[in-house]
């Protein structure tokens, strides 16, 4: 595949995570539209050469012409990718983050521990020690809150030093 191949595949699957790429990504698309339409209308005025005015006029016709077709079809374009992009990030973060704590769940936590990127790693598993009785004697959501709030303590007092997560029940790691 040669460069501009790879530019125009690049160009069919952006990566638009945000309202700037957006924007680059539309002013992209636009500028690649008006320079096609150029080069074909260059090419049909080397042969139908008349006047410098009408070739003037006839490549501000294909400029404006090209661009506001090419705009908003790119704006629509990217705005779904967008969307798409920012619909899959939210699936990640869901299937990475327990729904009751929202630290990283057992999966998130088994790939960070697999993960060839790590040099060292520590891990530390704890439960909640008596923790049936709380659901017994004060029920399921005082036993909720109560896994939140372990939750959150663990990861408050490791800070930025690690990562803390649930492993299921009331057991972290």
């Amino acid at each position: 595949m040669d460069w501009s191949a790879k530019s125009l595949a690049r160009q069919a699957r952006p990566r638009i995570g945000s309202e700037n790429d957006l924007r680059v990504f539309v002013t992209r698309i636009v500028l690649i539209a008006v320079a096609a339409a150029l080069a074909v209308d260059a090419v049909q005025q080397l042969v139908f050469f008349t006047s410098w005015s009408a070739l003037a006029r006839s490549w501000t016709i294909t400029v404006v012409a090209a661009g506001t077709i090419a705009a908003p079809i790119a704006y629509i374009l990217g705005r779904a990718q967008l969307e798409l992009n920012q619909t899959r990030q939210a699936l990640e973060e869901l299937t990475r983050l327990d729904p009751l704590t929202g630290l990283a769940n057992r999966r998130w936590l088994l790939e960070e521990s697999e993960s060839a990127a790590k040099t060292a790693m520590v891990l530390v598993l704890a439960d909640i020690d008596q923790f049936k009785r709380v659901n017994d004697l004060r029920g399921h959501r005082v036993g909720d809150a109560v896994v939140r709030h372990v939750g959150m303590l663990m990861k408050n007092e490791l800070g930025g030093l690690g990562m803390v997560g649930r492993f299921g029940g009331d057991e972290f790691a």
